[in-house]
């Protein structure tokens, strides 16, 4: 319970205002949630077997050691499942500590340079400082420190 209003707090906080007259981050929805499994291919047949989903992305991104299927639901949900490629790696050493689980929210933003920027000059704690090249397009962290243990992905949209 506390993570979740540590959560609420940062996201009044950077999302929503710094101050009365400083937006800092205009977020324009909820892109995605990311889920970090063991074994993708029951994952993905799960999530369009039992729920109808359709698989939109599979693809392995490399430099982040990842293979990511992205789902999307009827309503335009949409569900990023990430199995790591090997035993190195956030999402493994995640997996390893965790097991199957929620791993991070992604929110969408029209322009990830200056949404980073103006976190960097408001002192929230970022794991990118710049845009990086993600599955689905620019792509950047902001550390659970800064968010009340949640881990948050900012996508250019």
């Amino acid at each position: 319970m506390r993570q979740l209003v540590k959560f609420q707090m940062f996201l009044e906080r950077f999302l929503v205002n710094m101050t009365d007259d400083v937006q800092v981050c205009f977020v324009k929805e909820i892109d995605h949630i990311g889920i970090a499994v063991n074994d993708l291919e029951s994952a993905i047949n799960l999530y369009v077997d039992l729920f109808g989903a359709i698989l939109e992305i599979d693809n392995e991104v490399v430099d982040q050691g990842v293979r990511i299927a992205m789902l999307k639901f009827r309503s335009g949900t949409r569900l990023e499942l990430m199995q790591p490629l090997n035993n190195e790696g956030t999402v493994a050493r995640f997996l390893n500590k965790r097991g199957n689980a929620l791993h991070h929210c992604c929110f969408a933003v029209e322009n990830l340079e200056e949404t980073l920027s103006k976190a960097s000059n408001s002192n929230i704690d970022l794991i990118d400082h710049a845009p990086r090249q993600g599955v689905d397009g620019q792509i950047a962290f902001i550390h659970p420190k800064a968010t009340g243990g949640i881990l948050v992905e900012l996508v250019q949209r």
